[in-house]
C-alpha cells in the first residue's frame, strides 16, 4: 500500500488540475488490461485483476469503488482509500446513479479513459442514466499528474529493477544448452512469482528470430544466442519491461558489430532525453546514429510504422507518451521504457539479428536519461 502522504500528495495534484478544468467529480475507469488497470490504482491502491472497474474521485472526501460482481470487492476493500465499495451487473449505471446521490446529475463530469476504456455499453448506462450531466474526456490531463513520479513512486521503480536484475541471475542457470525455450519461460514465471510480483509476461527467442515467443518446444542450442524478455509490475505495483541477452559462444563478428553500434546510439539517444527535450528526440537521435553505421531506419516521429520507440510507464505497462504517435516534452523524474529493433529491409538479417537489442526503463534527469536496471547493456557470457 502507499503511504498516506503519497495519496494526499496524488489527491490534492489531481484536485488542483479538476478546478483548473472545471469539473466537479471525476471518474477514473480501469479495466484488465496492461494499459489501463493502472489508472485505478492511482487513485484507490486497488491493483485489478480483472473485469471493470470505476473509482469516483469528489473534490472532496474518499473516493469510492465500484466494481463487478464477477470478482466482488473482497481485494479492493484491502484499501482504506474509497470510503465506500459496491459491486453491479451494470457498473456504468451504479456509478451514474452515485454521482446524481453526490449532486452531479446535471455537472460537469470528469471521465478517465472516456476514449479507451470505457465500454459504449457502460457509456449509455452513465448518459442515460444522468443525461443532463456533460461527460467529458481527462485522459489527457490525467496522465499528465501522473507523469512526473514522486520520491515514493521512482523508490518503487528501483524495487521493481532490483528484483528483475536478480530474477535475471536466478534464471541463468537454466539457460543451458538442450533446455526448451517454455521450460525457460515457465522458469522464469515460477521465480517472478517467488519474488511477488504480478502477471509478468515472458518472451524467449533464439536465432533464427521470428515473432516474440511465449515459448515453443525448440531446444537452445549450443553455441547459441538466447533472448530473454520479461516485464510486468514488481510488488508495489511500479511496471518494467526489460530484455536481457546471453550467449553459449561466441558472437559472430557481425552480431557483435551490430550489438555495438546498437548500444552506442541508444545511449546517444537517452542522452537526449532531458526535461523539456521532445521524447521523439530519442528516436531521431537512435535512428540517426543506426543509419550512419550503415543501418538505416525510420526516424520520422509522425510515422506509425517505426523501428525504434519510447513509451511512458508507471502504474501501467503503457501510459502518456508513445512515440510514434502521442509525442510529448519529456518532465524531470518522468519514467520511460525503450525497446528497440530494427525493421529488417532483408529477412534473412531479421532472422540473425531480430532481438539484439535494449529494452530498459529510463529516467529523465537534467543530465539526460538513465537506465534503471542496468548501468552499462551488455550481452551475457554464460
Amino acid at each position: 500500500m502507499s503511504s498516506p502522504e503519497e495519496r494526499e500528495s496524488r489527491y490534492g495534484r489531481l484536485r488542483d488540475m479538476m478546478q483548473d478544468e472545471g469539473v466537479d467529480v471525476m471518474v477514473v475507469v480501469g479495466r484488465d488490461d496492461i494499459r489501463y488497470r493502472g489508472r485505478t490504482a492511482y487513485v484507490s491502491d486497488y491493483w485489478q485483476l480483472l473485469s471493470d472497474a470505476f473509482v469516483i474521485v469528489p473534490m472532496k472526501g474518499n473516493p469510492i469503488f465500484v466494481g463487478h460482481p464477477v470478482l466482488g470487492t473482497a481485494q479492493a476493500e484491502q484499501s482504506d482509500w474509497p470510503s465506500d465499495f459496491r459491486t453491479a451487473g451494470q457498473p456504468g449505471e451504479e456509478t451514474a446513479l452515485i454521482l446524481r446521490d453526490l449532486g452531479h446529475a446535471a455537472g460537469e463530469v470528469g471521465v478517465v479513459g472516456m476514449a479507451d476504456a470505457l465500454s459504449h455499453a457502460h457509456y449509455l448506462e452513465m448518459t442515460e442514466t444522468i443525461p443532463d450531466a456533460n461527460l467529458r474526456d481527462l485522459t489527457r490531463q490525467f496522465d499528465a499528474v501522473r507523469q512526473v513520479k514522486s520520491d515514493e513512486e521512482l523508490a518503487n521503480h528501483r524495487e521493481t529493477s532490483a528484483i528483475f536484475a536478480q530474477m535475471f541471475k536466478d534464471l541463468e542457470p537454466s539457460i543451458r544448452p538442450g533446455v526448451t525455450e517454455i521450460d525457460l519461460v515457465a522458469e522464469a514465471h515460477q521465480i517472478s512469482r517467488e519474488y511477488g510480483c504480478r502477471s509478468s509476461m515472458v518472451l524467449v527467442g533464439s536465432p533464427p528470430f521470428g515473432a516474440p515467443a511465449f515459448g515453443t518446444m525448440r531446444e537452445i542450442a549450443k553455441d547459441g544466442l538466447v533472448m530473454v524478455w520479461i516485464e510486468g509490475p514488481g510488488p508495489s505495483g511500479a511496471w518494467l519491461e526489460a530484455r536481457q541477452l546471453y550467449r553459449l559462444g561466441p558472437l559472430s563478428s557481425e552480431t557483435q558489430d551490430f550489438w555495438d553500434l546498437h548500444v552506442e546510439s541508444v545511449t546517444a539517444g537517452i542522452a537526449a532525453l532531458k526535461p523539456g527535450a521532445m521524447a521523439s528526440d530519442f528516436v531521431k537521435t537512435t535512428g540517426e546514429g543506426m543509419a550512419a553505421g550503415g543501418w538505416p531506419v525510420e526516424t520520422n516521429p509522425d510515422e506509425q510504422h517505426h523501428t525504434y520507440n519510447l513509451h511512458g510507464i508507471g502504474h501501467d505497462a503503457i501510459e502518456g507518451v508513445w512515440v510514434p504517435g502521442n509525442d510529448r516534452a519529456c518532465q524531470e523524474n518522468e519514467i520511460v521504457n525503450v525497446h528497440c529493433w530494427v525493421d529488417f529491409a532483408d529477412p534473412a538479417d531479421g532472422d540473425k539479428l531480430g532481438f539484439v537489442g535494449v529494452t530498459d526503463n529510463v529516467l529523465v534527469t537534467p543530465d539526460g536519461g538513465q537506465f534503471m536496471t542496468w548501468d552499462t547493456p551488455t550481452i551475457n557470457e554464460l
